[in-house]
């Protein structure tokens, strides 16, 4: 009986010590623990000029768009200005003109995180955030001025709506009608003629309706990202 005792106490013991070592190696707050034991955090990714694009434009284009040819690219002010122009370019494939120098499909949506994030130059130029304090009293706060936070909603408004640089014939639209329609539609071929500037802004909308319908090219349909720049020229005004 007194050695059935002793075995009782010991399982018993060992148990205890089990459901103790176990909770104690449980995350506080019941948070899954992360690759170095603590929680696991997410962060939302920033992207910058300098950082992420700069360093792109550097390997791919600056060979060429060096400030010898349009647009340049050797500034961020001009890079920026031409922002929605490389988006559509690098997207279509259209350049650059290497095929083993085509970006991949992560590159080209940094440069949409970028137009979409305000253009930044560096991480750091983020819009203005007011910090909160809880241990601070609001009734304690000074009183803020009107004209202040106005300037701030204005800062706030450039940084969410960049301005997006203009699709134009000369640099997005002459290239989809040489390589996809000048063939049939050049001067004296089949109407409308597409072999210059003037006849394909006075035939846009039609040119528009059958790329988007599918009609045109006989060869076969225009990528979506080639629809979107005749679509995106149209709209603009034909420029």
């Amino acid at each position: 009986m007194a050695m059935a005792d002793k075995s009782l106490k010991l399982i018993v013991f060992t148990c205890a010590m089990a459901l103790l070592f176990g909770c104690q190696q449980q995350p506080s707050g019941g948070r899954r623990a992360g690759p170095n034991g603590g929680a696991k955090q997410t962060s939302k990714t920033v992207v910058a000029y300098n950082s992420d694009i700069k360093p792109l434009i550097k390997k791919y284009c600056l060979s060429c768009h060096n400030g010898t040819q349009v647009p340049n690219l050797s500034t961020y002010e001009s890079t920026k200005k031409a922002a929605f122009d490389i988006y559509l370019n690098v997207k279509s494939g259209a350049m650059p003109q290497a095929k083993k120098d085509r970006w991949t499909t992560k590159q080209v949506q940094l440069v949409r995180q970028w137009i979409d994030g305000g253009l930044l130059v560096n991480t750091a130029t983020t819009a203005k955030l007011p910090k909160e304090d809880p241990e601070e009293d609001p009734e304690e706060d000074p009183a803020e001025d009107p004209a202040d936070e106005k300037e701030q909603e204005s800062e706030d408004e450039d940084i969410k709506e960049p301005a997006k640089p203009k699709v134009t014939y000369d640099l997005n639209v002459k290239k989809i009608m040489t390589s996809y329609c000048i063939k049939c539609h050049g001067s004296g071929g089949n109407l409308p003629e597409l072999d210059t500037k003037k006849k394909v802004i006075a035939a846009g909308d039609a040119v528009l309706d059958s790329v988007l319908a599918d009609r045109m090219p006989k060869t076969g349909a225009l990528r979506a990202s080639e629809k979107d720049v005749i679509e995106a020229w149209v709209a603009g005004g034909k420029l």
